[in-house]
Order: structure tokens, then sequence, then C-alpha cells
């Protein structure tokens, strides 16, 4: 298995991904749980794997043309063998509006942070007043692949610093230093299914539906 690159973005492999876009993304979250009954009727709760974020792109009608670049694409994923990676309109920006540059893990006491972390302090390279990243934002750190979402609204003090709380819990250590991602964060994808269908319709167009998932 390997990785192909970006489906879109601006280091999109598709020499034509300005023509393509999604119609709809039916975005989904699973965490799955482990649930235990003893014989007393107690109910024991704990969590069994991290929280893979999943979707089902569906495609507008595309071209003929439009559309085999993206028919090459699945060609070279190989169905879920090879992962890449995916923007996902209006799921990979951010809601908060205000306005910061570069976030770095650290702040105020330079530490690092192991894996099972939900919350790391960050600090800003500059920051107008106001929230930077808003409860249900996504986020990235720089030295691993995985998505996380924030669980709080996001306001710095008046130094620039403040944590960051999300979920799921750090799949990785991260270190003193890393950068988060809160714009254009690329989610690391796999096909889900080995059958991909297309149709191709007698006006020139093709439509498309395809489920992907993330792999840590």
């Amino acid at each position: 298995m390997a990785s192909i690159g970006f489906f879109n973005g601006s280091s999109s492999i598709l020499s034509n991904v300005n023509e393509i876009d999604f119609r709809a993304i039916n975005f989904r979250q699973e965490t799955i749980t482990a649930i235990t009954k003893t014989n007393s009727g107690r109910t024991i709760r704990q969590s069994a794997a991290t929280t893979i974020w999943k979707a089902t792109l569906d495609f507008p009608a595309l071209t003929f043309q439009q559309f085999r670049q993206i028919q090459g694409f699945v060609a070279l994923a190989r169905g879920p063998l090879n992962d890449f990676k995916i923007i996902l309109t209006n799921i990979s920006n951010r809601t908060a509006g205000a306005v910061t540059g570069t976030v770095t893990v650290g702040g105020t006491d330079s530490k690092s942070y192991t894996t099972g972390a939900t919350s790391v302090e960050v600090s800003l390279a500059s920051w107008s007043s106001g929230t930077i990243i808003n409860m249900g934002d996504v986020i990235q750190f720089s030295n691993h692949d995985k998505v996380y979402m924030a669980t709080t609204d996001i306001t710095p003090d008046s130094s620039g610093n403040v944590h960051i709380n999300f979920e799921p819990s750090l799949t990785a250590a991260v270190p003193n230093g890393a950068t988060v991602a809160y714009n254009n964060v690329a989610f690391k994808m796999i096909f889900s299914n080995d059958l991909q269908e297309y149709r191709y319709n007698t006006d020139g167009t093709v439509n498309c539906r395809i489920d992907v998932e993330e792999v840590i």
C-alpha cells in the first residue's frame, strides 16, 4: 500500500481539479464503544477504538471528459489499498472568524503532549480579538495525519495563549513546537469499497457517489 497524493486542493494530482467539486457530502463519525451489562443490571461502557471520520462524496453531473480524471484517480487507489488526502468542502475549514496566523503547540509551559491527551496549550504568532476556532471545527497537528474536532470554542487570552480541547484523544504524541492546521485540513482516506460504480448517461454526463473513510 502507498499514498497516491491529494485528490483536490492546491496539491491535487488531477489536472482539471478546478472543474470538480462535490454536490453534497454525507459526513459521519464512527466511535466504537464496548458495552457490557452485569448480572446486577449495571452497564459498563468503554471506548474500544478512536473516532474514525467517514463520508459519502456525491458529485454533480460531470461531462465524460471531466469525470475521467476521477475514474483514473480511483484506479490509482486500487480500491481501499492505497490512501490519499482529501479536503472536504465546508468541513475542512474553520467557522470562527478571528484573524490568526501560525498556531504552535507549547504555549507558556513549552511542553509536549502524550498519546491519549484531549487538550493542548498553544500560542499564536498573531491574533485579533475573538474566537479562533469554534466548537465543531476540525484541526490537525503537523506531526501526524489524524483529524480531531474542537469540543469548545477557543478564544485566546490577551497574551495569545489558550488551550484547545478536542476529541478523539491523541493517537500519537504531539511535540512542543508542532503547528496546528485549522484551514484546508486534509483527511487521510481510503475508498471504503472494492467496487465503484459510475452511471454514464446518454446526454454526455456521468453520475458518481463514492464512500471514503479515514485511516491512521
